[in-house]
């Protein structure tokens, strides 16, 4: 049986609702002070079940949401976003990024289950290709300032992703096809997305439910790197670009790219680049310059 049953069910559940999905379209970015994440591809999360809330920047404020069943919020790319941790609910989200769609059941129980980030109970890629006719969807989502209109296209989206869902499920040669490499890139998403904590291995197979060392196998075939070096390279190149704000110092920019200590930072950096990051910050060096070898 497949384990992408479940969440099948639920996408057909959320496309053949009885009273039309409420959505609410967040597009603000971030501004000085406002340090909320955001995301280069648009999201979508649907409440299924209790009370989700979020934080979420709306006419330039941090503004809460909150979100009940039947009820979504359409996050644009570069928004700001993220969910309050006090709060419970379920959520399925969809999220679409560039050749492959993540789904992902969250559910998220405060008192029960205290952690920096919901629990995500089911979690799947599909592979879309580079001309999906999805992407003229989402275009138009960027445009479309009409909540009727915004309403139409997040549930023809819903719809488009179903199918794709049901038609990959019915062709196994089409499911295997591109697996490991999607796989990678899901991997290094969700890097990315957690770059700010301890995070190895087990954390990245425990979320796309591969074994560890899968996980390494796969860093060394499609980056021709280990696992380490590549998380190492990743939280430098973020530091290359935080060390532009001038409202950070150098501790609190190691701390927000996941290094144990300002210190080891300091030795990591000057080995990859050459200088220190103090360097950089006070002297404004191009980081575009020079690359970790």
């Amino acid at each position: 049986m497949s384990d992408n049953k479940p969440l099948i069910r639920l996408l057909k559940r959320q496309v053949h609702l009885a009273m039309p999905l409420q959505v609410t379209c967040v597009s603000g970015k971030p501004g000085v002070g406002q340090h909320l994440p955001v995301l280069p591809f648009p999201c979508l999360s649907l409440c299924l079940a209790g009370k989700a809330h979020y934080h979420a920047i709306v006419d330039q404020q941090v503004t809460e949401l909150s979100v009940t069943p039947g009820q979504g919020v359409y996050v644009q790319p570069e928004a700001g976003m993220e969910p309050v941790i006090e709060s419970r609910y379920k959520a399925l989200g969809v999220l679409y990024q560039p050749n492959f769609i993540r789904l992902l059941l969250v559910e998220n129980q405060f008192g029960l289950i205290q952690k920096k980030h919901p629990r995500y109970t089911a979690v799947t890629h599909l592979p879309t290709g580079p001309d999906s006719a999805m992407e003229h969807v989402l275009d138009a989502m960027k445009l479309a300032t009409n909540p009727i209109v915004q309403r139409s296209l997040v549930q023809t989206l819903l719809a488009m992703t179903l199918a794709l869902m049901e038609h990959n499920e019915s062709q196994p040669h089409i499911k295997m096809q591109g697996k490991s490499q999607v796989n990678f890139q899901a991997a290094c998403q969700y890097l990315s997305e957690h770059l700010d904590e301890p995070i190895g291995r087990s954390d990245v197979g425990s979320f796309l439910k591969l074994h560890p060392n899968h996980i390494s196998r796969l860093f060394q075939r499609f980056a021709d790197q280990t696992f380490g070096q590549y998380l190492l390279q990743l939280r430098l190149e973020r530091a290359r670009l935080w060390l532009r704000r001038v409202d950070l110092n150098i501790a609190e920019v190691s701390k927000e790219c996941g290094f144990g200590s300002a210190n080891y930072f300091i030795r990591c950096y000057r080995q990859s680049y050459g200088y220190p990051p103090g360097q950089q910050k006070d002297r404004g060096i191009d980081t575009s310059a020079s690359k970790p070898e």
